[in-house]
């Protein structure tokens, strides 16, 4: 009888795991049809056509403009021709909506010695169905390709294209995180100079669901596929498809995790790479909150 409830637990798992990852295509701002529709609709939104009007939106921000309790939505997709300075700043965060509408902004080019780098700077409002195409991306600390820095939200987001590149806290699609980033799935490469590299988040203390990294991620110490360092909060439905490496505690969804308790699990995560072990400083993960990973 043990036996048989164990085998069928296995098979509920897979299962689980299954459902979990079908919902992760190409477009990421497809990924869960019921988030799609857009947090501002009913509201006065501001639409946003072309390259000159983004530009605006991010100097404005940058002057003071926190865009509290305002909802832009991208009207058409958009390719920047010219370097591109992040929208909001440490002093000056995003706060308001910004909906990509499923659209694509392309030639993302940012390179700067300052920190939170990405089309986002420093985010505290909900940035989604945005899909971020990078030309070039660097920048000095916590660099990510929607956002550099977060406390709010990030869903339904992707990013692909060329490589994204930091010295601390490197993410796929943020670097730091210490809100929400849910379904969101990278394609661009990371690679680290310093520690917290992540596929998806270099640094997080907020909470990761469905997401999904399909590409090399490279870096110095706490070298995750999905998150370099993970605090706090749980890291669910995620699945890592590729190599990681890194010089100490390296793992296949994370590289670093803390604290080791029962609330905050990783549940439900795969990995399709070389790296067998999830947590790269937790070997005994895989006692009961690995539970439900392969």
């Amino acid at each position: 009888m043990k036996q048989l409830k164990k085998a069928l637990s296995v098979f509920l798992s897979l299962v689980l795991i299954l459902s979990a990852f079908s919902v992760l295509p190409v477009s990421a701002a497809r990924l869960d049809e019921s988030v799609q529709d857009s947090t501002a609709m009913g509201k006065d939104i501001q639409w946003i056509v072309d390259e000159t009007q983004l530009r605006d939106l991010a100097e404005r921000v940058n002057n003071g403009e926190t865009m509290e309790g305002k909802n832009f939505t991208l009207g058409e997709d958009i390719t920047l021709t010219q370097d591109w300075t992040p929208i909001g700043t440490a002093d000056h965060p995003f706060k308001g909506t910004f909906d990509g509408f499923q659209g694509i902004i392309s030639g993302l080019k940012v390179s700067q010695d300052d920190d939170c780098s990405g089309l986002f700077g420093y985010n505290m409002g909900v940035i989604m169905n945005v899909n971020v195409e990078v030309e070039t991306l660097s920048g000095k600390d916590y660099v990510g390709a929607i956002a550099g820095c977060s406390t709010g939200q990030i869903r339904c987001c992707s990013s692909r294209g060329k490589t994204v590149s930091g010295s601390k806290c490197t993410g796929g699609i943020v670097g730091s995180n210490t809100g929400l980033v849910y379904n969101c799935k990278n394609e661009c490469s990371i690679v680290s100079s310093g520690d917290f590299t992540g596929g998806i988040a270099g640094y997080s203390n907020g909470t990761i669901n469905y997401a999904a990294n399909n590409n090399t991620v490279s870096g110095n110490k706490a070298v995750g596929g999905i998150a370099g360092y993970q605090k706090n909060d749980s890291l669910e439905n995620c699945v890592s498809i590729n190599t990681i490496s890194g010089t100490e505690q390296v793992g296949g969804i994370v590289g670093y995790r803390l604290p080791f308790k029962r609330d905050y699990q990783i549940l439900r995560c795969r990995r399709r790479h070389s790296r067998r072990i999830y947590c790269g400083n937790l070997e005994r993960q895989r006692r009961y909150n690995r539970r439900l990973c392969v």
